[in-house]
């Protein structure tokens, strides 16, 4: 169903605008208030309303725990379907930084142990374990 020929109230018409946004295709019900200037309350009542028809809930909560919204339409849209916004290569490549000063933490860590277990081993003149090679 095409929302613009069945919602006629400029509130709801606010709200559905909203939904529409070509960026996104799941919305959190704050930032359709947001968006909107309407309380959330107001946006819950309009989704609620026209909910199994132009709208649907997420089973799968934003990153946050809020829930996510949709137009049913648009999430039925393969086209919609895009490659990872800027937002999300920025998590990615964020998220890659920390797991190679994760793993470059390890290593340090392993060899302090390494040099300490040296240490003791030299000093009572036992066999010591070999250093670590990345």
């Amino acid at each position: 169903m095409d929302w613009q020929s069945i919602i006629c109230n400029a509130t709801e018409r606010r709200v559905f605008e909203a939904l529409d946004c070509p960026a996104c295709t799941w919305r959190t019900v704050s930032a359709i208030a947001r968006h909107t200037c309407l309380s959330e309350q107001q946006v819950e009542e309009i989704i609620q309303k026209y909910e199994h028809d132009l709208t649907c809930k997420s089973e799968t909560p934003s990153l946050t725990g809020s829930r996510l919204v949709g137009l049913i339409a648009n999430i039925n849209d393969s086209s919609r379907l895009q490659a990872p916004t800027g937002f999300e290569q920025h998590v990615e490549a964020k998220l890659q930084e920390v797991l190679t000063h994760l793993e470059d933490v390890a290593k340090t860590e392993i060899q302090n142990r390494i040099n300490a277990i040296q240490g003791r081993s030299s000093a009572l003149g036992s066999p010591t374990p070999k250093t670590l090679h990345p």
